[in-house]
């Protein structure tokens, strides 16, 4: 079974053990790396946390775009996934029925751990 991976289990598999949520990184680790995709929306958002984050902070920035460039990007190379009409076309049904598709502003940020 595939999996399509949310920006905030990106950000917790970032951290430390000891700082990570045992449940994310047990769930992850519970399946094989060819399952788990991610959509070029959380690059985008990782792409967004970074440059919010350097310009205050460049040697963290920097920290995190080689992460996001080598890790990141290598590691799921393959499977990023594209978003297209038949993507949008559920999330806007959902938001014309009330259903939030949107992250709320208590999502958990990028980790800088």
């Amino acid at each position: 079974m595939s999996h399509l991976l949310d920006t905030n289990v990106i950000s917790e598999l970032r951290k430390p053990a000891w700082r990570a949520d045992v449940g994310v990184r047990g769930w992850v680790a519970g399946r094989a790396p060819s399952d788990l995709y991610l959509s070029a929306i959380t690059v985008l958002e990782v792409e967004v946390g970074i440059g919010q984050i350097a310009p205050r902070d460049p040697v963290l920035g920097a920290r995190l775009q080689a992460w996001l460039d080598d890790a990141l990007l290598d590691s799921f190379s393959g499977r990023i996934l594209s978003v297209d009409v038949p993507v949008t076309r559920p999330a806007f049904m959902c938001r014309t029925r009330g259903l939030s598709v949107t992250p709320s502003s208590r999502q958990p940020q990028l980790s800088t751990d």
